[in-house]
C-alpha cells in the first residue's frame, strides 16, 4: 500500500503516514509524546520505549516492532473495539539475556532487524539480537 509505518524513539511513539495524500501529515499510531514506558493495551494509552525496526503481516493487519528488548505488535484491525491495540508478543521488556521461550519468557539483549514470512498459515519473526551476535525464530499464534 502507500502506508509507511516507522518508530519514533525519541517520541516513544510509532506513526504511520499515507504517501498518496499531500502534505504528508504523520498520525500517531500508539505511545505518549515524551512518556517511555512498556504498557500493552488501547493504542491511546500504550506506552513504548525504544521502538526501533518495524515490519509489516501479508494481510495489512499487524505491524510488528522492536521495542527495547521485546517485540511487540499493533493490531490494525480495529474494527471491533474501534482502537488499535498495543500487545507484547515475546521477551520480557525488564530483562534482557539469551533465553529461547514463548511469550514474555523469552530474552533478548539488544533485537535490532525483524524479518517476517507467512508460513503455514501463520506469521514467522526473525529476529536479529545484535549484541548476543544471534537470529532468533518467533512464531506467532494466531
Amino acid at each position: 500500500g502507500n502506508i509507511l509505518y516507522y518508530s519514533e524513539p525519541k517520541t516513544f511513539q510509532m506513526k504511520k503516514v499515507d504517501l498518496s495524500i499531500s502534505p504528508l501529515t504523520p498520525t500517531t499510531l500508539a505511545g505518549s509524546y515524551g512518556i517511555g514506558g512498556h504498557f500493552d493495551g488501547p493504542a491511546t494509552i500504550a506506552l513504548i520505549n525504544k521502538p526501533r525496526d518495524v515490519i509489516l503481516n501479508s494481510s495489512d493487519d499487524l505491524l510488528y516492532f522492536i521495542d527495547g528488548s521485546s517485540i511487540r505488535s499493533i493490531n490494525l484491525d480495529n474494527s471491533i473495539t474501534g482502537e488499535y491495540e498495543v500487545a507484547t508478543i515475546s521477551g520480557d521488556p525488564f530483562r534482557t539475556g539469551i533465553l529461547n521461550s514463548d511469550g514474555q519468557r523469552a530474552l533478548f539483549i539488544k533485537p535490532a532487524y525483524l524479518y517476517y514470512e507467512l508460513r503455514g498459515g501463520k506469521d514467522i519473526l526473525y529476529i536479529a539480537d545484535e549484541l548476543a551476535h544471534n537470529i532468533r525464530r518467533v512464531e506467532v499464534k494466531p
